[in-house]
């Protein structure tokens, strides 16, 4: 004989008071995320929820609980891994017995692997964790942007199940540098380039132009980061434009060059920004010759793609 369904009045009821991760301080990309903070590669967010025990439609019971996951990715793989613990903190009525069962998704693409128990009965104090591992399986020259999806059911005998859905910040995975393997990062965290301390001269532009204009771009803690720019003719256009001998003439002796900030490589390169935004210098020509390599570099280090922002430190 099949069991009967639940009376509909005997329910779970499950509210989420989900995170909302902030960015970290501005640092390398590998500085480490404190909870509910995340930088380039990694993330971690606390979460609440409540159980509700329902009977007759009237509570008899409640359950409370918090999850902590933390993503960390890397820039040279499309594999990832999530900690995840789910902690319960209070019982009280009715909600003795309560079970958990975890899914998880990640797009189209994109594969999972849980290793967090499910059926596990909730008791105050009691921790149940496990680690999740990703695979994302963008292909060479593209880029795949998605997100960690999670559905967590609560059931107990006798009561109709409850659920509640939410999903990780957005994250990125591309294989689009020639030199270097596939990798995933958060896009929306701005990093930091500080490769352009290894060129005095051109720190010192830098600098001076930073400390300068009203929006400070491009400083960190000023909230204007730059954009990168990888159309090569727009790039041109942007350093004709400051640079030209028709704008600062020739070079006023052997050796240097004419070196611009913000950089033509960028969308506020050229003339996008007002005069006291943007400034030129003559610096040695082997510092300018090197710079482009530096910034390509830091760029495909912390994989920072086209329109991403990010932050110059001399």
């Amino acid at each position: 004989m099949a069991n009967a369904a639940p009376d509909p009045g005997e329910q779970l009821q499950v509210v989420l008071s989900p995170a909302r991760p902030r960015a970290a301080a501005a640092g390398g990309v590998n500085a480490a995320a404190a909870c509910n903070r995340y930088n380039r590669t990694q993330v971690c967010q606390s979460i609440t929820f409540r159980v509700n025990v329902l009977r007759n439609r009237r509570p008899v019971g409640f359950l409370t609980g918090q999850i902590t996951q933390a993503i960390v990715f890397s820039t040279k793989s499309r594999s990832f891994r999530e900690s995840f613990a789910l902690t319960t903190t209070g019982v009280h009525g009715r909600a003795g017995g309560v079970r958990e069962t975890l899914a998880v998704s990640c797009g189209g693409g994109c594969k999972t692997r849980s290793g967090v128990p499910k059926g596990q009965v909730l008791r105050k104090g009691a921790t149940i964790k496990g680690r999740i591992t990703y695979t994302d399986g963008v292909r060479p020259g593209k880029v795949h942007s998605t997100a960690s999806r999670y559905a967590l059911t609560f059931t107990k005998p006798g009561y109709t199940p409850g659920a509640v859905s939410w999903k990780s910040i957005g994250y990125r995975c591309d294989d689009t540098i020639k030199t270097q393997r596939p990798g995933c990062v958060i896009p929306r965290f701005a990093p930091t380039m500080t490769a352009m301390r290894k060129l005095p001269h051109i720190a010192a532009n830098i600098r001076r132009i930073q400390t300068r204009g009203p929006g400070h771009y491009g400083r960190p803690g000023s909230g204007h980061p730059l954009h990168r720019l990888t159309d090569k003719k727009q790039q041109d256009k942007n350093r004709r434009a400051v640079c030209g001998r028709k704008v600062v003439g020739p070079p006023p002796r052997p050796g240097v060059s004419c070196d611009e900030y913000p950089f033509a490589s960028t969308r506020e390169g050229g003339t996008k920004l007002g005069k006291k935004d943007r400034g030129t210098a003559w610096v040695p020509s082997s510092e300018q010759n090197k710079q482009a390599g530096y910034i390509t570099s830091s760029h495909n280090t912390q994989r920072v793609l086209n329109g991403d922002a990010f932050y110059v430190s001399v």
